[in-house]
């Protein structure tokens, strides 16, 4: 059962993560300081928490332990270099997933000492999560004076249908 989630997590992840790049590739280069509030994060450090968290959060669903944080990589300047790095690493993290047998899906993960659950599991957290971010930064996207790429269907920016 367990490896039947992660198939079904696999196929669902590809189009998630597809998504999230586009969100974060719209975010302008020159704006990444901004932070719709002084409790928000800033749009540079939410694309990085995006990007680095779901990439985290997968190869620690394959290897039972999760690595946080840590810096951008040489090169990943710009909020499209990011979605470049973010699409190859998250792939490749899904295809760490794919090979998960059935009975490493089902293992049981600490996640830092706070919870505990099959690694299956955790792909759901991850999209979850991303998921929940992406909403976060689509909405600064506009008053950053972006436009919001689809995400669900069409947006405003987005629509084929609209003149």
């Amino acid at each position: 059962m367990a490896k039947a989630v992660v198939d079904h997590s696999v196929q669902y992840g590809r189009r998630e993560i597809a998504t999230t790049a586009k969100v974060l590739a719209a975010v302008p280069a020159d704006r990444l300081d901004y932070r719709p509030s002084d409790r928000c994060m800033s749009a540079g450090e939410l694309i990085w928490h995006i990007a680095s968290s779901d990439c985290a959060l997968l190869n620690g669903a394959v290897d039972g332990v999760f690595h946080f944080g840590g810096e951008r990589p040489e090169g990943v300047e710009t909020p499209a270099q990011l979605a470049e790095w973010y699409t190859r690493n998250a792939n490749a993290a899904l295809d760490r997933c794919a090979a998960m047998t059935g009975e490493q899906a089902a293992k049981m993960v600490d996640f830092m000492g706070v919870f505990q659950q099959p690694a299956a599991g955790f792909l759901t957290m991850a999209f979850n999560h991303s998921i929940h971010h992406r909403g976060q930064l689509s909405s600064y996207l506009r008053p950053m004076g972006s436009k919001v790429p689809a995400i669900y269907g069409m947006s405003a920016d987005e629509n084929p249908f609209a003149k």
